[in-house]
């Protein structure tokens, strides 16, 4: 983005109402766009997802809601976990560095998680409904701003509570939205070292993290639309 379109892009930034939400306790319907934020893991996964080849990502609420559709669309791929660790039977877990060297070409991946499927499921009437993470900052920034509609920031959160990496992120976005200059180092050092980096590392998952904190290495805003997640070029 040239500096022009840069001062009219910051411009437009400022005049949006922008709101977080704890995502676990909402309830009711969404007023504008929408965007989930679970950055361990789900919505790291989802745009790496893509950016491997998937052809489209299916999120279900249950595990079981999954297996039943893996039966209807043949060489589709299962992905998710549950409290963390891989489902049995599915093909990978929610792992965003596992998924880094899987080859999803031309596949339909149907992914189902703890936290973050379960919220989508809450907000997907949304006009708009996106995933954001730092994996797709600047992309699905962009893709907020354009929706012209007021803008809620999801967070998954835990089932013990918050979690702290999706406040960290959820603030970050919202003042870059409304066109403050926020420093990302220090929004990813901030991340790398709360507690759910932590709980991570003390699940063997040290090697998400930074998988998680790759910052626009994916190019294109995840949207999700008529049950399915697609990459919005």
């Amino acid at each position: 983005m040239n500096y022009i379109l840069l001062k009219e892009f910051t411009a437009r930034c400022i005049f949006l109402h922008v709101k977080i939400v704890n995502g676990r306790k909402f309830s009711g319907p969404v007023n504008g766009a929408a965007a989930l934020i679970d950055i361990f893991r789900s919505t790291s996964s989802i745009p790496i997802i893509l950016d491997r080849g998937a052809t489209e990502v299916i999120p279900t609420r249950t595990v079981k809601e999954a297996r039943i559709l893996k039966k209807k669309i043949p060489g589709s791929l299962l992905v998710g976990e549950r409290y963390g660790f891989r489902v049995p039977r599915f093909d990978i877990g929610n792992s965003p560095h596992e998924i880094l060297s899987a080859d999803l070409k031309d596949k339909t991946v149907i992914f189902t998680s703890t936290n973050g499927t379960m919220v989508l499921q809450k907000i997907k009437m949304a006009s708009f409904v996106y995933t954001a993470s730092f994996i797709n900052h600047s992309a699905s920034l962009e893709a907020l701003i354009k929706t012209n509609e007021d803008i809620n920031l999801f967070m998954s959160g835990r089932p013990d509570g918050a979690a702290v990496e999706d406040e960290i992120y959820a603030h970050f976005l919202k003042d870059e939205i409304e066109g403050k200059h926020p420093d990302p180092e220090e929004a990813l050092d901030r991340v790398r070292n709360c507690n759910g980096a932590k709980r991570l590392r003390m699940m063997g998952f040290s090697d998400d993290i930074e998988a998680c904190l790759k910052m626009d290495s994916v190019k294109f805003p995840t949207r999700y639309r008529d049950g399915r997640i697609i990459c919005e070029k």
